[in-house]
């Protein structure tokens, strides 16, 4: 096997593993902070339904960064709106694909 072949080999089953290792969470809470410049949004939440991380201390809260790919979804959004969110969350970063004021 030639080294091209071998790069180009390893390059996709890098890229594979990365997508395999994200998953896809659905949950409510406050925001706490929208920050535009970043283009991201803080909010407070409890433990997503079906995570088994935190479930010994069910009521605790947690407080994330999210990217947000959407800016022009950030202007309708205030410090205090409880929302519901799906975010895709990785190793490296946790990004909304869908928000909504409830």
């Amino acid at each position: 096997m030639t080294i091209t072949k071998t790069i180009a080999i390893s390059a996709a089953a890098i890229m594979i593993a990365s997508m395999a290792l994200a998953a896809e969470v659905t949950n409510s809470g406050k925001i706490t902070k929208v920050d535009k410049a970043s283009g991201t949004v803080t909010i407070e939440h409890g433990v997503a339904p079906g995570n088994t991380v935190g479930t010994a201390d069910p009521g605790k809260l947690f407080v994330y960064d999210y990217k947000v790919p959407d800016a022009a979804s950030l202007n309708s959004l205030q410090v205090g709106d409880k929302v519901e969110f799906t975010a895709t969350v990785t190793d490296q970063s946790s990004t909304v694909t869908k928000i909504q004021k409830q």
